[in-house]
């Protein structure tokens, strides 16, 4: 899926609405030229004193177009901001749909949410290039034929002047506006990055440089980086006004050479003296609607990031699994080979499993150690089924993850991860998540066997208390006792345990640990950790370090 691709179905879905919106969008930049025209004509035929049917009938042409002026604006903005609208719900809906296949081992919940905020501004971005540059310039680029053909009919010179006029105002200008933006407006992302950059860590590290005072060599960079920032933003002003004032001289340029133009051809008999305001006029008029999307074709740079970004975004997809796919059979107790396992992320050309083989039995524990960043979450995920090897084999109980979907692995394959999450709900809702039929005694026993019995006796309604992620009810180490209490309740007999003390501190870290030993002793365990406590406290069998 792209932008493109959805813009492509949006169109055949709503043709006749976005050929008229391009229609009322053609007569709304035309009606101001032939406004402009009509009038210029009637000013000049009214000083030779015409008869009162000549001057009714431009007085009514002048009064047709006002009013088609206003009211071909007024349509072409209200299709055109429905047709964007519809377009740009597509989108989010698309995005969700993409984003929603990658959670929660390729995304996590956390990112899911605060990608989905942050690319909503880049839909806002592209609804505003469509808004504000595609449908104009289409809607112009009809209006700058029909000036053309008008101008034709009166004299070749007239017609020629015309057209150079709109390739260079349609054309020559607005390239040379994006590219003289584009080179300008990377150099102001730049500076701004290193900005916020120096704003970080000048925060960050505040309780370390507290004592350096007016000495801070950091505080000293962001104060240099924020200046020149304002300064290139201040130019950027400059530019986007000298930009105007070019339009303004080409267009009283344009307009002075088709008055040049016109004098001529009254001078050679070529063209009645009448006439020699209405192309000017019509030009002029024209003019309106291209000169801003000149100014707009500048503003481009922004949008192609977030186009680019969206794209991106858009093309993931579920996997497509074979006709052969089979799910997991058995009680639960998985044993889980790695066969030449190499793996990199798409779109990057780091590797960051390589080679990788081992083997872990039926009921065996393995403890995964290593640097951030070496890969033991991506093994995680790639056992989850996240993600497929780039080469090599990964088998579960014999089957490969190839042929297995993610949600057969998740029926056997317990998660715990670092920062599990407690929706705004009862404790009864939170652990029901994981066994909806389960009864009040079997919630009542998992708590207690994690060890939350007087933390559930201290709340106010038992296991009917209200909880959630911002409640001071709830520590770090309660809410990871109660993940553990969901994979009791899905009778999970394998186990994945990626940093479950990552946001501990060394008592409830000696908790969790303790508990993971006790309660899945005859579990197939694969716990990942980068903690020398948790490494210390944790029984395996086999330890893999990365």
């Amino acid at each position: 899926m792209s932008l493109a691709k959805i813009a492509k179905a949006l169109y055949k879905e709503k043709r006749q609405s976005v050929l008229g919106y391009i229609g009322l969008g053609s007569v709304a930049y035309l009606s101001p030229g032939v406004l402009f025209a009509f009038s210029a004509y009637l000013l000049s035929k009214s000083a030779l004193k015409p008869g009162i049917l000549t001057l009714g009938v431009a007085i009514g042409s002048v009064r047709l177009f006002a009013v088609a002026r206003g009211a071909s604006q007024y349509g072409e903005r209200l299709v055109g901001h429905n047709l964007v609208l519809e377009y740009a719900s597509k989108v989010r809906v698309g995005l969700f749909e993409s984003l929603s296949t990658v959670v929660p081992h390729r995304l996590s919940a956390g990112v899911f949410a605060d990608l989905m905020a942050a690319l909503n501004g880049d839909v806002e971005e592209v609804q505003s290039l469509l808004l504000r540059l595609i449908g104009p310039f289409l809607s112009t680029l009809f209006a700058g034929i029909v000036a053309v053909v008008v101008a034709f009919s009166f004299s070749e010179l007239f017609g020629l002047a015309t057209l150079a006029v709109m390739v260079m105002m349609g054309g020559a200008v607005p390239v040379v506006f994006y590219l003289a933006h584009k080179k300008f407006s990377s150099q102001i992302t730049s500076v701004r990055s290193m900005a916020y950059r120096s704003a970080s860590s000048v925060s960050d590290t505040y309780s370390e440089r507290r004592l350096i005072a007016t000495q801070d060599p950091l505080v000293r960079r962001l104060k240099e980086e924020t200046t020149l920032l304002g300064r290139l933003q201040v130019s950027q002003g400059f530019r986007q006004t000298a930009m105007a004032s070019v339009e303004a001289f080409l267009e009283t340029v344009a307009l002075v050479a088709t008055f040049t133009i016109g004098a001529v051809e009254v001078r050679d008999h070529n063209l009645g003296g009448v006439y020699v305001a209405v192309v000017p006029f019509l030009l002029l008029g024209t003019l309106e609607g291209l000169s801003s999307v000149a100014v707009e074709v500048a503003r481009m740079v922004s949008a192609q990031t977030s186009i680019k970004r969206l794209n991106v975004m858009l093309s993931f997809e579920q996997r497509v699994f074979p006709k052969s796919a089979v799910t997991l059979t058995g009680c639960g107790r998985l044993d889980v080979s790695f066969c030449g396992v190499t793996f990199c992320y798409p779109q990057s050309r780091k590797t960051v499993v390589e080679g990788l083989s081992f083997h872990l039995g039926k009921g065996e524990h393995m403890l995964i150690t290593g640097e951030s960043g070496s890969g033991k979450s991506t093994i995680a995920s790639l056992i989850l089924g996240a993600w497929l090897p780039t080469s090599g084999e990964i088998y579960l109980n014999g089957v490969s993850t190839r042929l297995l979907s993610e949600d057969s692995i998740a029926e056997k394959i317990g998660y715990l991860g670092p920062d599990p999450y407690v929706f705004n709900a009862t404790i009864e809702a939170n652990l029901k998540i994981a066994a909806p039929s389960a009864t009040s005694e079997e919630l009542n026993d998992v708590l207690f066997k994690v060890g939350l019995k007087d933390w559930l006796e201290s709340q106010p309604d038992g296991i009917r208390s209200k909880i959630s992620m911002g409640s001071k009810s709830v520590s770090s180490g309660e809410r990871q006792r109660i993940a553990i209490s969901r994979v009791l309740l899905r009778n999970s007999r394998t186990l994945i345990v990626d940093e479950p003390t990552a946001n501990l501190d060394a008592e409830n870290e000696r908790v969790v640990a303790d508990l993971i030993n006790e309660l899945f002793v005859d579990a197939t365990v694969i716990a990942i950790t980068h903690s020398e406590l948790f490494s210390y406290i944790f029984r395996s069998d086999v330890t893999l370090e990365l």
